[in-house]
């Protein structure tokens, strides 16, 4: 199987048995390729709708956001003084399209096929290399659930020889 990406009607059930392993990585899991995380995102956020004359802002307003709306969402969020950008989103549902851009903006703006591909420190290719040999014995089928916005994790899958099907956050190599 080759990696796939989502479907929209796709879902994926478990026996039981079937699957004796669940990787759950949280939103630092790409951190050691340079994402941002937590307030540091959120921060990155600011700055990017804090001038309406720099790039990111511009590159809202060519998305087709109102420049209202782009200020409204670098006022609440600046005031707000989130943790992370879900802790800000949940509580205002109005900027989840906005929220979404700037996000995208940035860790589009972070993606490194150099950093992707680096050995030291770069625990993707252990784990890669831990699930190709498990396969081959048939011992290991783990399902691998990810928080993380960016796509570093498929990337790397895509890249590697390990098969690997991803679905709307969930990675499962069969």
């Amino acid at each position: 199987m080759t990696w796939q990406p989502y479907k929209e009607s796709s879902f994926v059930h478990f026996k039981r048995d079937e699957c004796r392993v669940v990787l759950v990585l949280g939103a630092g899991a790409s951190a050691h390729l340079g994402f941002p995380i937590g307030a540091d995102l959120c921060s990155r956020m600011i700055s990017n709708t804090r001038n309406s004359q720099s790039e990111p802002y511009k590159g809202l307003l060519y998305m087709e956001f109102l420049d209202e709306d782009i200020t409204a969402f670098h006022e609440s969020i600046e005031k707000s003084f989130p943790h992370s950008i879900d802790e800000f989103l949940s509580d205002r549902p109005e900027f989840i399209e906005i929220g979404r851009a700037a996000i995208a903006q940035i860790l589009i703006g972070c993606e490194d096929e150099k950093q992707l591909r680096k050995r030291e420190r770069n625990w993707y290719g252990l784990l890669r290399d831990r699930i190709r040999a498990e396969v081959v014995n048939n011992q290991f089928s783990p399902v691998i659930v990810t928080f993380n916005y960016d796509l570093s994790l498929d990337r790397r899958a895509q890249k590697g020889s390990s098969p690997l099907l991803a679905l709307d956050g969930v990675v499962c190599i069969e």
